[in-house]
């Protein structure tokens, strides 16, 4: 008789499901900036809403607490307290990964707040007092504290349920609550060593997956032929996939409206479409995209393509430390236009870092100041609606002398 397997036995047995740790200097490093900011908006803790998906901030754990949480559910929230001086704390609304948090996480004081065995209730209505106790028991009850919350750069597009916002006003009650929804993308803007070691690796994990993909790319195959590649190419590498967020291919065709991530679709001679392609690893994402045709380019996808890399390379040589962002769209507009193109993407690029798209956006609102050590993606996409479809795009670590290019796949128009 077959002796019974315990999956979760083997799973631990084999550290499935654990990350690396962060080596205590990194994370001490990130808890001085941390601070630093604190203090220049005179807060003295920081009070950080972080949800289970990217636009509800939950890069804000995975940089302060290395903590992944356990699948972006709806109701899959944590909660960050961080006092000006002291331990830090980490809440969480699952009893099951506690123990398992423990032993990646740096935060040593882990707690879960117990939102399921509400009879009623909306699920939010136990955190106030919580992180109110949290305050009180720290000397903090009627202090100015920071609220953190909002991916992708904070203020720009946050998505943040308006019942957060009422649990922070009620924890707070008695003391002042001050806008920090930009303090991890100002302490994030420039890379550390760290930081930029860390995106090297994940961009060249996405160009190897992204080059497996293609590699499969021919008339027939279909869309998903190419992601089930990806996923075993990029996993097999140390690439964290968990959802399509996580391990991103979508394929953009020129032929009009569809969706954004993979189908079944089988492609066809003729069809002409850019892969976009992510990655996520230790806590840090890659984002590019390559171009891909079934048979030779006709007259206007060549002339596409061509007038792409011509615009991406001024862009390249325009990418210097003092420049704004907003100088950089600009000058794919009149680029773009110069070469007779009047279909264009939204943005010129963006940053990248522990969010796929991060601060600062080459965008026509966008005037930060570009600095050295800055981590930029360029996207030049020109289209021709119908015909042609072009969005190159490559990463970037801004330096005095030139950007250093990070992503080693070729730019070359690929032809299956």
């Amino acid at each position: 008789m077959a002796t019974p397997l315990s999956i979760s036995e083997q799973a631990t047995r084999a550290g499935a499901g654990l990350i690396d740790r962060l080596p205590p200097e990194v994370w001490e490093e990130r808890m001085r900036r941390c601070r630093a900011e604190m203090e220049r908006l005179e807060v003295e803790a920081l009070l950080v809403y972080s949800a289970g998906n990217e636009v509800g901030g939950y890069e804000w754990v995975r940089y302060f607490a290395n903590y992944v949480d356990v699948a972006p559910l709806w109701a899959s929230e944590t909660w960050l307290a961080i006092p000006l001086e002291g331990e830090p704390t980490l809440f969480m609304n699952w009893h099951m990964v506690v123990e398992r948090a423990r032993t990646f996480s740096s935060f040593t004081d882990i707690r879960c707040i117990d939102i399921w065995s509400q009879p009623q209730g909306e699920r939010h209505d136990l955190i106030a007092p919580a992180l109110r106790e949290w305050l009180l028991e720290r000397g903090l009850g009627s202090a100015r504290v920071g609220f953190g919350h909002g991916g992708r750069g904070g203020r720009w597009m946050p998505y943040t349920p308006h019942s957060v916002y009422r649990v922070m006003e009620d924890a707070t009650e008695g003391g002042t609550l001050v806008d920090a929804s930009s303090l991890l993308w100002d302490i994030t803007r420039v890379k550390t060593e760290y930081d930029l070691g860390m995106l090297r690796r994940v961009a060249e994990v996405n160009c190897e997956g992204l080059a497996a993909a293609l590699d499969v790319l021919r008339e027939g195959a279909t869309e998903s032929d190419l992601l089930a590649e990806k996923i075993r190419r990029a996993g097999a590498l140390g690439a964290e996939i968990a959802d399509p967020e996580h391990c991103q291919l979508a394929v953009i065709h020129a032929f009009g409206p569809r969706p954004f991530y993979v189908t079944g679709y089988r492609f066809q001679r003729g069809d002409m479409f850019v892969v976009d392609s992510g990655a996520s690893m230790g806590g840090y994402e890659s984002d590019i995209a390559r171009n891909a045709i079934i048979g030779p380019p006709n007259e206007i996808q060549r002339r596409t393509y061509e007038a792409c890399m011509e615009v991406a390379r001024i862009l390249e040589d325009a990418l210097r430390p003092g420049v704004v962002a907003r100088e950089l769209w600009e000058i794919k507009e009149v680029e773009a236009r110069r070469l007779g193109f009047d279909h264009l993407a939204t943005f010129a690029g963006h940053g990248v870092g522990i969010s796929k798209n991060e601060s600062p956006f080459l965008a026509p609102w966008d005037n930060t100041v570009i600095e050295e050590n800055m981590v930029v993606n360029l996207e030049p996409g020109l289209f021709v609606p119908g015909e042609a479809c072009f969005n190159y795009e490559e990463t970037y670590i801004v330096r005095a002398d030139g950007p250093e290019r990070i992503t080693p796949l070729s730019s070359e128009l690929f032809v299956a």
